[in-house]
């Protein structure tokens, strides 16, 4: 290991001079009849990909280390070099990003995907435990490809994962039920990432169809719901919004059976990645999520208000309602007095002195939560600023322009919790919170001034 370890060491450009003189020497070690020898080799490899990715710049070079990620990633035998090899190409995807990809890498990134995925489904690989780390290799790949090359091959992997997923839900015994959980979150993910590489473009109606079929497939497969809402992310990136418009009510299906979880059969991390899914399709569908704002007020106040969930999930609802309340602008009018109320609640819990004797997880959770109240309440600034909604919430349709009491007595109770806030000698301040309080102190001048 400690030709290994100099990797870690020396500058890239040291790098490059003293492992070019042995490259070759190296590359003849991957086939070496030792498998310890193999193994070895390969987790140099890995860190050469990583650390000197300019020694795969040389096409002799790439080429010899793709016909070794060949063979290796082809082999059953040694699941650890294989899972170090795939590592590899993960590493050099990563090292080149798409700016610099080799044409060797584009013409054989079809190849590279589906060898490392018949990996990812190999039992001797999800027994060994090497799934996850094979399956976030399968993502890195694809989310670091040249994509604007690559939307033929893209789409058809997509088309592929769409049936894998399909095939793995429906193998009936062929999965033990945590294994099919498993496969499907995995697979859920690299197909986020391949809609998200598509983008508006590539992600025609038609693979969009399958993606949603597949979707509502996961969802009358439970417990998969976290491939589900990761497949959801995807879309609601990639499709423009009169498309995310198709799709809204499936979407907000999901999301709510996961939020309200009435069999109590979800854990709080699909519940945050619903809920923050819920600010994706805000933004998606900007003034076109009126017509939803009823259902989907009540369900974030409920999360708010839900003394079982963790920080985390309810400051991922406290920056939904934010955008909420940005996208819909004047129909956000009729949640306004509750939200605050809701918002000043929770900014007020959050004033507690933090107890140092926390893990260093819940510390941060809370320090997230004060940001994110002032990221809500500089949308909600923002939204009611508009020219309709400042005349519909600050003059309640009075000709004369009188300030509506509840909207000065939110944007005071506003005022309060920010001077509380910057005086707690335990807030942690970085420049674009300063930024941002300052800005909204500045905002709430106006309003409260125009109130008066």
């Amino acid at each position: 290991m400690a030709f290994n370890s100099t990797v870690d060491g020396p500058t890239a450009a040291k790098l490059l001079a003293n492992y070019g003189q042995v490259f070759e020497w190296v590359m003849q070690n991957t086939a070496h009849a030792s498998a310890r020898v193999q193994c070895a080799t390969s987790c140099l490899l890995a860190q050469l990909a990583k650390h000197c990715p300019e020694l795969f710049q040389n096409e002799a070079n790439l080429g010899s280390f793709y016909e070794w990620f060949t063979r290796a990633a082809q082999s059953a035998q040694h699941p650890k070099l294989t899972t170090f090899a795939i590592q590899a190409m993960q590493n050099l995807f990563v090292s080149f990003d798409s700016r610099n990809c080799s044409a060797i890498l584009n013409n054989q990134f079809t190849d590279i995907i589906r060898l490392s995925v018949e990996k990812v489904l190999d039992r001797a690989f999800i027994a060994g435990g090497f799934i996850v780390g094979l399956a976030d290799s399968v993502n890195d790949i694809c989310q670091h490809c040249d994509a604007s090359n690559l939307q033929q091959e893209l789409a058809a992997l997509c088309t592929s994962v769409v049936g894998t997923i399909n095939e793995i839900i429906g193998a009936g015994t062929a999965y033990s039920e945590q294994e099919i959980e498993l496969l499907v979150n995995h697979f859920g993910g690299l197909l986020q990432v391949t809609v998200v590489q598509l983008g508006t473009a590539g992600l025609t109606k038609e693979l969009a169809a399958g993606v949603l079929a597949t979707l509502e497939a996961i969802v009358k497969s439970n417990p998969c719901r976290q491939g589900s809402l990761l497949i959801l992310n995807g879309m609601l990136h990639a499709l423009d919004s009169a498309a995310v418009a198709e799709v809204a009510a499936a979407t907000l299906t999901i999301i709510t059976s996961t939020v309200e979880d009435a069999a109590s059969e979800f854990d709080t991390s699909c519940k945050r990645l619903a809920v923050g899914l819920l600010q994706d399709l805000a933004t998606s569908m900007g003034a076109g999520f009126s017509g939803v704002l009823d259902h989907v007020t009540a369900m974030l106040f409920k999360v708010l208000g839900d003394g079982a969930l963790p920080t985390d999930v309810k400051t991922t609802a406290i920056m939904a309602i934010g955008d909420i309340c940005l996208m819909t602008e004047k129909a956000f009018q009729p949640y306004f007095e509750r939200t605050m109320e809701v918002l000043i609640q929770a900014g007020v819990a959050s004033c507690a002195s933090i107890d140092p004797s926390l893990p260093p997880e819940d510390i941060a959770h809370i320090h997230e939560l004060r940001h994110a109240l002032i990221d809500a309440f500089m949308s909600i600034v923002n939204g009611i600023k508009s020219p309709d909604d400042q005349s519909d919430l600050a003059g309640s349709g009075d000709p004369s322009g009188a300030a509506d009491d509840r909207l000065v007595g939110s944007i005071r109770n506003m005022f309060f919790y920010i001077e509380r806030l910057v005086t707690l000698p335990d807030l942690r301040v970085d420049p674009e919170l300063a930024k941002q309080i300052l800005e909204l102190y500045c905002d709430i001048v106006v309003l409260w001034t125009q109130g008066q």
